[in-house]
């Protein structure tokens, strides 16, 4: 077995440390939510196409959305129930800054309209079911459904659009991330200070 010196075993605890905090940076995205490269109202009454992409989407705690419009239009987060009938006059949160980012900080539904009416009545909104933290060794959850119908909509023969790119954004450790970098950094702690 390899000889360490004091140098050389605090130099690969300081690697296991690198190794162990890239580990740890997680497993958090932040998700662009657009048409056409902007949150704005969808061409050609497809009304459904924010939920569309939102329902084949696993969001999680910890992951965000972005969004970008220009003026006039605004986001507002609402209840369900202004949600259904596109009440912009009473929201829980309205950013008006052109381009925002959006934490879901908890597990449960959030909804999102266009903070104009005739916008949110076009499809310009979307609800997103975030999921909880999910243990180790835990299957992978169903795909959403929403606890209530959403409104039937037409028949479309164009293609359903694909979500922008995402990008992972390093926020939250998953439970699995945390099991491996603590494994790996007792495993190294225990090799280079009591050679196994």
């Amino acid at each position: 077995m390899a000889n360490f010196s004091n140098g050389g075993r605090y130099f690969w605890l300081c690697v296991a440390m690198v190794v162990a905090i890239n580990t740890l940076r997680g497993d958090s995205y932040e998700y662009k939510v657009a048409v056409t490269g902007k949150w704005l109202e969808p061409p050609f009454n497809r009304t459904e196409v924010y939920n569309q992409w939102a329902s084949k989407t696993r969001f999680r705690a910890g992951d965000s959305l972005y969004f970008k419009y220009k003026e006039p239009d605004c986001l507002l987060v609402v209840s369900q129930e202004d949600y259904s009938k596109c009440n912009s006059t009473n929201p829980l949160s309205l950013y008006n800054d052109g381009e925002t980012v959006f934490n879901l900080t908890r597990p449960g539904l959030f909804f999102f309209i266009s903070g104009i009416p005739s916008h949110c009545q076009k499809g310009q909104r979307l609800i997103v079911r975030v999921l909880g933290d999910m243990p180790y060794g835990s299957p992978p959850a169903l795909p959403p459904s929403y606890p209530f119908p959403l409104p039937p909509q037409p028949y479309s023969l164009s293609p359903s659009p694909s979500p922008l790119p995402n990008f992972a954004i390093p926020s939250m450790p998953s439970t699995f991330s945390l099991y491996m970098a603590s494994s790996l950094l007792s495993t190294l702690a225990l090799f280079l200070f009591n050679k196994l």
